[in-house]
């Protein structure tokens, strides 16, 4: 059996796409035991796990126009299992994603390669055209995943023939794997996570620029809990240096040479690593979802910062309400609202932990899908 992995990364510079990896993987190896790396296709935008073969997305129409290499491989394989980068299968990040998610899932469908849409936020599109695209897609994919429930009334409504499940985000399986800060005091500690792709506003077109002046918001942030007695603030990138204006490392950087008095996380060699360093906080406050994700999931009580409704979605279908809704509020109701929670710290980490049980509850939908589904299809009997 052969299996092609849409949109995974395990060296990806963004922590959240190897959490995704990691998980979906272990879920795959759980499935299929005797699978070999030597036996899997990745294609996306980095390189991928070592003993793989690997095509880079990057010129992918001139591959499909050519019926070149990218369709041969795709026809070669026996199933593809696409995780769209978590929430890529969407228009607000601009019309190139957009454009590279869709004909790398055309080019499945073309090459006659079942397509499984792993767990993940989908939407939304903008336009009559993206939406009919995606509906061809949708209701051609052997199986179609969602992670929340917006995505799923989103799916039902645009793409009612689809072969539509929920479950839940892969990451929620992810294990932690490294060290937490050890406090000194009994401060309060409290992790900031940093987007540079907001701090930045570099959204390459998309919608992502009608929201709260995220940029305020996290000077408001800082002056207010840098120099507080009784918490020490913790700054946490989630996408590492990648030589573009979305890391957060750079963002962060500056945070700390103008705020000294904070604590400038490690450079992290995994996903796996920085869940267990924000497993350390008490608090964590944060505008990278997986980032977030890796505290709701260590108990840790969680404030995102929620820039698109993939947060809304995802946190509310979990029965975890407390997020601060960027699109909704301006920069000063957001900074209210989010010392507001945190003074509910307690609440917050318990409904952390209530929300983990849900979450992998669900997940345990699709690890049993992958379980009866892809033996059958290397049996070469289709789902």
């Amino acid at each position: 059996m052969k299996l092609a992995l849409l949109w995974h990364d395990a060296g990806s510079p963004n922590l959240g796409v190897r959490a995704l990896t990691t998980s979906h993987l272990a879920l795959i190896a759980d499935a299929l035991p005797s699978l070999e790396r030597r036996h899997v296709l990745f294609l996306g935008t980095h390189s991928s796990a070592a003993g793989a073969e690997y095509v880079p997305a990057q010129g992918l129409w001139r591959a499909l126009a050519k019926r070149g290499r990218t369709s041969a491989d795709l026809a070669g394989c026996d199933v593809a299992l696409d995780i769209g980068e978590g929430d890529s299968f969407a228009g607000i990040y601009g019309r190139q994603r957009f454009e590279r998610q869709v004909l790398s899932k055309a080019a499945c469908l073309r090459a006659g390669t079942p397509l499984i849409l792993a767990p993940q936020t989908i939407g939304p599109f903008i336009g009559r055209a993206q939406r009919e695209i995606a509906r061809f897609v949708l209701e051609r994919s052997t199986a179609v995943f969602v992670r929340d429930l917006e995505s799923h009334g989103a799916v039902s409504t645009l793409a009612p023939e689809a072969n539509l499940l929920l479950a839940s985000d892969l990451a929620f399986a992810l294990p932690s794997d490294g060290e937490s800060p050890q406090p000194s005091s009994t401060r309060l500690q409290i992790g900031l996570n940093v987007s540079g792709l907001l701090h930045t506003n570099s959204s390459d077109g998309s919608a992502l620029g009608r929201m709260a002046d995220y940029h305020q918001l996290v000077r408001s942030l800082l002056s207010h809990f840098a120099k507080q007695k009784d918490t020490q603030l913790h700054i946490i990138p989630h996408v590492l240096e990648n030589g573009t204006p979305d890391e957060d490392v750079e963002v962060s950087r500056q945070i700390k040479a103008e705020w000294p008095e904070v604590v400038l996380a490690p450079t992290f060699g995994s996903a796996e690593a920085a869940k267990a360093y924000i497993a350390g906080m008490d608090v964590f406050i944060g505008s990278r979802m997986h980032a977030t994700i890796a505290a709701v999931s260590s108990g840790v009580a969680t404030i995102p910062l929620a820039y698109s409704r993939k947060f809304n979605g995802l946190f509310r279908s979990l029965g975890y309400d407390f997020y601060v809704d960027l699109q909704a509020l301006d920069a000063e109701a957001a900074f209210s609202e989010t010392v507001r929670l945190l003074e509910q710290h307690e609440l917050l980490a318990s409904a952390a932990v209530s929300a983990t049980n849900v979450a992998r509850r669900r997940l345990e939908v699709y690890r049993q899908y992958l379980k009866l589904t892809l033996p059958k299809i290397g049996g070469g009997v289709a789902a």
